[in-house]
């Protein structure tokens, strides 16, 4: 019969035990479930944005982040007056989508869900991987949440029955000329960013900017990109300040017909092995 292990070999033992527990534990990511981010809650809850927007890696832009002017001065579109005097805000979306009518753009009202699934334009489940600099105590964390929502009025290049965000070329997003000043901008620019999340997450046909607008002097075209020289799944917003409604129209139909700018397909979901990513890539190009 083997001698029974003394005290110090058993102490010795649970304590191994416990530490290759440990390294099981750290080897699985964190899982953090987010809540559930709408436009309008955007507009009211900084702190639940910021970390709806930081699990993306993504930073939340402020009327400070306001810097950048579009690369548009003079439209070519025909000049647009609305005047709100005592008018509500959805007396401006017919006057608007009648302009863009016009103007030969393609265009619908979706303000209350109009022809949308379940009145949402957007409606998408975030799961995703943060890479290494993203740890808790040395533990990976993966993110879930859930982005639900709609805007005013979508441009797509063509408009059948339903809606999705698939085939949205640009969202517009309008405010009353009292509730969109340059003294009250962030939370009308956190809905609006939230919009772009939400129309960009896991969008494998297009990457749609936003439009916000009080159709006055406040005019701001969001746009997500990709950062430059860095890993593949690196994104941030961009934000131009344009001189005019009709100027942020052209400059959204401008974003929306370069695929270049096409860049959302692996937006919103964890990071595949580089090589991976880029034979999807390769794939995508050819």
């Amino acid at each position: 019969v083997a001698p029974a292990p003394d005290l110090e070999t058993i102490r010795s033992s649970l304590a191994q035990l416990t530490f290759n527990t440990e390294v099981l534990i750290q080897s699985f990511p964190k899982y953090i479930r987010l809540p559930e981010l709408t436009p309008s809650k955007a507009s009211r809850e900084s702190k639940i944005t910021g970390d709806f927007f930081a699990s993306l890696g993504l930073k939340v832009l402020t009327d400070q982040s306001v810097t950048k002017n579009s690369s548009v001065s003079i439209s070519k579109y025909p000049n647009f007056a609305f005047k709100w005097g005592r008018k509500d805000e959805k007396e401006s979306y017919k006057p608007v989508s009648q302009y863009l009518t016009k103007c030969g753009i393609t265009n619908k009202i979706v303000s209350e869900g109009e022809d949308l699934v379940q009145k949402n334009l957007f409606s998408v489940h975030l799961h995703t991987l943060r890479k290494e600099s993203h740890k808790v105590h040395g533990q990976s964390v993966m993110y879930h949440g859930e982005i639900c929502g709609r805007t005013d009025i979508v441009v797509a290049d063509s408009i059948d029955f339903q809606i999705h965000s698939s085939f949205v070329k640009y969202a517009i997003e309008i405010k009353r000329s009292n509730d969109l000043t340059t003294d009250k901008m962030n939370g009308p620019m956190r809905e609006a960013q939230t919009q772009l999340i939400g129309l960009n997450i896991n969008n494998y046909s297009r990457s749609p900017c936003v439009i916000l607008t009080n159709l006055e002097n406040i005019h701001l075209l969001f746009q997500l990109i990709r950062k430059e020289q860095e890993e593949i799944y690196s994104y941030e917003i961009v934000v131009y300040k344009c001189d005019s409604f009709p100027i942020a129209v052209e400059q959204a139909e401008i974003i929306s017909s370069d695929k270049k700018n096409y860049i959302s397909f692996d937006f919103g979901r964890g990071p595949s092995p580089v090589h991976s990513a880029q034979g999807n890539e390769d794939n995508q190009s050819n």
